[in-house]
C-alpha cells in the first residue's frame, strides 16, 4: 500500500511517496512515467498538459494557442527539409534537458509544431517551427514528438501536423 503526492503545475512537477511495505520497487522513466516492478502505473506525468486532471495532473493556465485535446504524439522517422521559406529548426545542446523539458518549452511556444531530443541518450532539444514535409522510415528508431491539435470549432476532428527528425544518415 502506498501513500503518495503528485504535484503537476506550471511551476513544478514532483512526486513523493511512503510505503507501508518494506519492499517497494519503482522505476522512474525519463518521460515522467512511474511504474512498480509488477508493471502497474503509479503516475503518468508524461500525459499532463495542464487541462486534464487524470493521473495526478493539475490544471494550469494554457497558452492561447493550446486547447483541451491537444497533445504531442510520438512517431518514428525524421524531419526532411523545410517546406516553405521561414520554416526553421532550433537546437539547444544543453545535456541537462530531457524530452519533458523539450515538451514544456514547445508547448508554451505557439509557433512550435514538434520536437526531438538532440542526442542518442535523450538529452538536448531540437524544436521545429513552420510546415515540414514528413519522411517516414520503415523500422526507424528516430522518435519525434508531433503536435496534434484538437480545435474546439471542429468538435471531434483531429488535425495532425506531422513532423519528423533528420539527425542521422539514412
Amino acid at each position: 500500500m502506498y501513500e503518495y503526492i503528485i504535484v503537476s503545475n506550471e511551476d513544478e512537477e514532483s512526486f513523493s511517496y511512503t510505503s507501508q511495505n518494506e519492499k517497494s520497487q519503482w522505476v522512474l522513466f525519463h518521460n515522467g512515467q512511474l511504474m512498480d516492478t509488477r508493471g502497474s502505473d503509479i503516475a503518468r506525468t508524461d500525459t499532463c498538459y495542464g487541462y486534464n486532471t487524470e493521473g495526478g495532473c493539475q490544471r494550469w493556465e494554457q497558452p492561447e494557442c493550446r486547447h483541451p485535446g491537444d497533445t504531442f504524439s510520438i512517431r518514428f522517422g525524421y524531419f526532411d527539409h523545410p517546406s516553405l521559406p521561414g520554416d526553421f529548426a532550433v537546437t539547444d545542446h544543453n545535456t541537462s534537458l530531457t524530452a519533458s523539458d523539450c515538451k514544456a518549452t514547445c508547448w508554451t511556444n505557439c509557433t512550435c509544431v514538434g520536437f526531438t531530443t538532440s542526442f542518442p541518450n535523450g538529452t538536448g532539444c531540437r524544436y521545429y517551427y513552420g510546415i515540414w514535409e514528413p519522411a517516414h522510415l520503415i523500422a526507424a528508431d528516430l522518435s519525434v514528438y508531433i503536435l496534434e491539435q484538437q480545435h474546439s470549432d471542429h468538435k471531434g476532428m483531429a488535425i495532425t501536423i506531422v513532423k519528423c527528425k533528420k539527425n542521422s544518415t539514412v
